[in-house]
């Protein structure tokens, strides 16, 4: 089984595109890495990875992983020369060509959804490898490509399912990933 948590709530102003930006945790950051070391505490795990950005990290070692793998597969998408600006403030001719065709689009300097979904592909082999539960602690995007990699979801569907702060999705691994 795999399970996959996404971050805990960060401290940026509402409409903000942070992708990749290391950014820093709100200041709920405590309880809610409480209640999710308290729904991992009982499953034991072959290998535990986590996104290098801080939002994963610090949570990763919060809830008792000190030896995590950091993995940049499992980064949230870049948004490139988008990274830390709010998305109403974003004056660029390429916007719109981006939301038109957003899973195959790059962003300026930064990645489309599918450059996502092949790092997901990546780390799903690997994961699968490992003969006992994995953990990762990871982006609701990466979660989202992962989705859809395994025909989980289209990307339409992955990205109309919200996914809060602190939340652990689990997914059993088919044998085609192995």
């Amino acid at each position: 089984m795999l399970y996959l948590v996404r971050h805990t709530s960060v401290d940026v102003p509402q409409g903000t595109c942070y992708g990749q930006a290391d950014v820093a945790l709100a200041s709920t950051f405590e309880d809610e890495a409480t209640t999710v070391k308290s729904r991992l505490t009982s499953i034991c795990f072959g290998a535990v990875y986590a996104s290098p950005l801080i939002r994963c990290t610090k949570l990763a070692q919060y809830c008792g992983y000190s030896s995590y793998i950091e993995d940049s597969r499992l980064m949230e998408m870049s948004f490139g020369r988008w990274e830390n600006r709010l998305w109403d403030s974003i004056n660029d001719p390429q916007l719109a060509e981006w939301f038109a065709g957003w899973k195959t689009e790059r962003t300026p300097q930064g990645e489309s959804f599918e450059d996502v979904c092949q790092r997901a592909r990546a780390f799903l082999r690997e994961a699968a490898q490992h003969k006992q539960d994995v953990l990762a602690f990871t982006h609701a995007g990466f979660i989202r490509a992962v989705w859809v990699v395994l025909g989980i979801r289209t990307p339409e569907e992955a990205f109309a399912t919200s996914l809060k702060f602190g939340e652990i999705a689990s997914i059993q691994l088919p044998e085609t990933c192995k």
